[in-house]
Parts: C-alpha cells; sequence; structure tokens
C-alpha cells in the first residue's frame, strides 16, 4: 500500500514545537532579534565612531521605515539562505564539507546496503513523512559512527562497517530518526543563524570599528605635527581608547552569547538523541542498540558520585552518556516488531 505524503514544511513545524526544542526555540528568537538590533543601529554605530558631519546627519536623519525597511530584510536574506541550505545542492556542499563520499566498493555495498534498505523500509512504514530517495554514502573514519545530513542523506563511516549487523541496524535507526524528527534541518536553521550572527557582528560591526581604529592612529601621528599638538594628541588617544573598549565588549559580548547558545543548543541536541534511539526501538532495533552502547568506553555501571560527575562532564556535549541512554532504552517496553511490518 502506497504511504500517504504529507507537506514537508508543515511536518517540519510540527517536529519543531515539541517541548525539548524549547532551548533552541529562546536561542533562534534572540538571535533574530540580535541581528535586527544589529543592523538597525549600525547607522547609530557609525556616527559614534566616526566624526563626520554627513555621517551625523544620517543617522539623526533615520525614520521608522527603516526599521520596518531592516525588518524586512533580514527576513528575507534568512529565508532564501535556509532555502538554499534545504535544496539539494546545499545538501551537496554540507556533505562535501563533512567528506561524504559515493560507496563505489562492491564489498562495502553488498555489506551496508541491504540493511540500510531494510531499516529505510521500515522507517517509511513508522513514520509516512520520511522523504523518498535518501541515500547512504560514506567517510573515511574508523571510529564507528553514522550521521544524518540534510533531508535525504545519512552516511556511515568506514569504523561501522566492523560491528554486528544487528548493531548497524540499530544505529541506523536512530539516524533516521533524526531524518523523521527533522533534526538535521533544524540544525541547519541553527547554523544560519550564527552565521547572520558573525555577518552582522563580526564582520560587519568589527571591520568598521577596525577601519575607524586604523584612520584613529593615522591621526594620531598626524597630531604631532599640529601647531596645538598635545590636545590633539589626547583627544585623538581618547578616541582610541574608546574604540578598543567598543570593539572589546562587542567581542566579548559575542563570544559569551555564542557560548551560552551553544549550551542552550546542546542541551537540546541530548534530548533528540533520545528521541532518535526512541525511534530505532520503534523500528525492532532495541538488542543492537544496547549491544553498541555497551561497547562505549562510559557505558558502564557506576557509583552516585561518579554518576553525578560524569552527567556534570556532559553539560558540553553533543550525546547523552553511554550509560543514560542504555537506561532510557532499558526501559523502553515496546521490544517487538510493529504489526505493520
Amino acid at each position: 500500500m502506497k504511504k500517504e505524503k504529507s507537506f514537508y514544511i508543515s511536518d517540519f513545524f510540527k517536529s519543531f514545537f515539541k517541548a525539548y526544542n524549547i532551548p533552541i526555540m529562546i536561542y533562534l528568537f534572540m538571535n533574530i532579534i540580535c541581528v535586527y538590533l544589529g543592523v538597525a543601529l549600525f547607522p547609530y554605530l557609525c556616527s559614534r565612531i566616526f566624526s563626520s558631519e554627513n555621517i551625523i546627519a544620517l543617522a539623526d536623519s533615520v525614520t521608522s521605515a527603516y526599521y520596518i525597511y531592516c525588518a524586512v530584510f533580514i527576513f528575507i536574506v534568512y529565508f532564501l539562505s535556509v532555502f538554499f541550505s534545504l535544496s539539494p545542492l546545499g545538501e551537496w556542499a554540507l556533505r562535501k564539507r563533512m567528506r561524504c563520499k559515493k560507496i563505489k566498493n562492491s564489498a562495502v555495498v553488498k555489506r551496508i546496503y541491504p540493511l540500510f534498505k531494510e531499516v529505510y523500509l521500515r522507517a517509511t512504514r513508522l513514520d509516512s513523512s520520511l522523504t523518498d530517495g535518501v541515500k547512504l554514502f560514506i567517510q573515511a573514519d574508523n571510529s564507528p559512527n553514522a550521521f544524518a545530513v540534510g533531508r535525504k542523506s545519512v552516511c556511515v563511516t568506514t569504523g561501522l562497517l566492523n560491528l554486528t549487523d544487528d548493531e548497524i541496524k540499530g544505529i541506523l535507526g536512530h539516524e533516521f530518526g533524526h531524518l523523521a524528527h527533522k533534526d538535521t534541518d533544524l540544525n541547519l536553521v541553527v547554523n544560519i543563524s550564527n552565521v547572520l550572527i558573525n555577518i552582522v557582528f563580526l564582520i560587519l560591526w568589527m571591520f568598521v570599528i577596525s577601519l575607524a581604529f586604523v584612520f584613529k592612529v593615522y591621526f594620531l601621528m598626524l597630531s604631532f605635527m599640529s601647531e596645538n599638538k598635545h590636545s590633539s594628541f589626547r583627544e585623538t588617544l581618547m578616541q582610541i581608547i574608546f574604540l578598543f573598549a567598543v570593539f572589546a565588549v562587542v567581542n566579548i559580548i559575542r563570544r559569551v552569547w555564542f557560548s551560552l547558545g551553544n549550551l542552550l543548543l546542546l542541551a537540546s541536541s541530548r534530548g533528540k538523541e533520545y528521541k532518535a534511539d526512541e525511534f530505532s526501538c520503534l523500528l525492532g532495533y532495541k538488542s543492537g542498540m544496547l549491544s553498541f552502547f555497551e561497547m562505549l568506553p562510559d557505558s558502564g555501571k557506576k557509583g552516585k558520585l561518579r554518576h553525578f560527575i560524569s552527567s556534570i562532564s556532559t553539560v558540553g556535549a553533543t550525546h547523552p552518556a553511554a550509560w543514560k541512554r542504555i537506561e532510557a532504552v532499558e526501559k523502553f517496553k515496546y521490544t517487538g516488531e510493529l504489526k505493520k511490518f
């Protein structure tokens, strides 16, 4: 029976508005506000660091229409960036950056493709929102791993081929869980937001401040040749100190913001990993998942104190500790195959 197709964008937003994505929602909202303020306040920044009367007059002449145009401009740029990232061309570029290649070795094809097709079939029957045409790629890496890229790509490492069939299917089921939950697309949206932040504050603001700094240093040297060199030198020096302070403050705020945002994203990322594990269990690959997790260094049983220390150490990690994932998977009651299979 042919599966019912659903509208991709609506599925994406359904997946986005989940409780475990609340940190990402907050981060994206604040990022958009920061980008808007960075663009909207740019004329004011120029009027403060350049002494030109024309620039000051231009900044003073800014009307409410300018702020509306800024909002529209940011929306259009963000929309076009997301559209490109979710396009086949954007996915191709992302695969290139992550060194994902087509599988050409016949022995590898014979080893991995039957497992991939089985998991793919089960995943599409479980979740009709999964897109058609998902393809498998490989990355030269000896560590056993796999990851989803964009909307239609799953990449496995060469090290994954050393695992058992059940373990490989469990990991592939996990990656199809990420595709089904639209986690990869959400990561793209977040990355685009970070790029816009960098463009506004690192390139736009920092460039202008650095340019003004160079001019002020130049004027500082010229002040030695002026008739009133003492007052001129002192005034220019104070302006240079001001620019340096602005540069430092903007850079510190940007770094602190990215650090805080990274913690929010990692908290959401760990929640997604549990959901993807659950998806693989629903496909009937619970035993394979457990077998793989028990191979990991942080899978062993520990005392309460060591568990607490381990929990603290994973605050900055994209994945939960293996022992936590083992506990979550073991609590998952459904172990048989779904009836529709």
